[in-house]
């Protein structure tokens, strides 16, 4: 499971929270050239849309059960997109 791709999804959270959308662009940009799978690349694009929503529309006291709720979503993507494949060659022989 790629971590540091759900970090800059909550990095790209906050910045849209602060109403700092160049930020947001950047990070989102950031994702887009780091992404390996179409599920990571679909993972970037549900980022996007809750770092927007979260940062321009106003849910109420339900705020953080959309956030909450979109952050499982992104996790499920990552962990169905990831590989189990070892770094590495493999061993001798």
């Amino acid at each position: 499971m790629d971590f540091t791709f759900l970090f800059i999804i909550v990095l790209m959270l906050l910045a849209a929270k602060a109403q700092i959308y160049w930020l947001t662009a950047v990070l989102f940009l950031l994702l887009l050239a780091s992404s390996k799978t179409k599920l990571l690349l679909l993972a970037a694009v549900v980022g996007l849309v809750l770092a927007l929503a979260a940062g321009s529309m106003n849910f109420g006291e339900n705020t953080i059960y959309v956030v909450v709720g979109a952050l499982v979503v992104v996790v499920l993507l990552i962990v169905r997109g990831g590989d189990d494949k070892p770094a590495y060659g493999g061993g001798f022989g």
